[in-house]
């Protein structure tokens, strides 16, 4: 009975560890993700400031 618990338990730890590793690469997309996010919210800033010098491009 003992060996069978066990078993169950080693099971329940390693489909815990897998969790755990899906939610750490998930973390670690989001993380990427961001950063390309913030880069691009960088660039528009970029972009809207030449555009801002340039009155002849304003509507």
């Amino acid at each position: 009975m003992r060996k069978v618990a066990d078993q169950d338990a080693y099971k329940a730890a390693a489909i815990l560890l897998e969790q755990s590793k899906a939610v750490a690469n998930t973390e670690r997309e989001f993380a990427e993700v961001k950063k390309e996010i913030e880069q691009v919210m960088d660039d528009i800033e970029s972009v809207r400031g030449v555009i801002g010098g340039h009155e002849s491009f304003e509507g």
